[in-house]
């Protein structure tokens, strides 16, 4: 699966296709452990929340079940203002420099994704 999901990856964006894979298995295995069970992903960047601590944290000090602590911490964002396509300047680079594609190809990626989590929605 992981090798048919980096094929359609690196012809759609560009990303060179060991990479692809890669970064799909990565994609692939958020989504159910060994246990069967679903990994949630923030609901702002989409980063999995594998581990407790990848959690943010609600205003009583309890752990978000759906923010990131990058995103979320103490009951609120840490970047409030923060506008979706400040989100893609921001993440867009990263993916380009991790995946190895080309910026405008990793911007249009990061847009299209980030319209799927909650926080983007209009």
């Amino acid at each position: 699966m992981a090798k048919v999901a980096g094929a359609a990856l690196s012809q759609v964006y560009a990303i060179p296709q060991e990479k692809a894979e890669r970064f799909a298995m990565e994609q692939i295995s958020c989504l159910k452990r060994w246990t069967g069970r679903e990994i949630a992903t923030c609901e702002s960047c989409g980063m999995p929340l594998a581990r407790d601590e990848d959690a943010g944290t609600e205003a009583d000090g309890s752990r978000s079940a759906i923010y990131c602590t990058y995103c979320y911490r103490d009951g609120g964002f840490t970047e409030p203002g923060l506008t979706r396509e400040e989100a893609v300047g921001r993440y867009a680079p990263m993916m380009a420099e991790n995946l190895g594609m080309p910026p405008a190809k990793a911007e249009e990626m990061v847009r299209q994704y980030l319209l799927t989590l909650p926080r983007w929605r209009e």
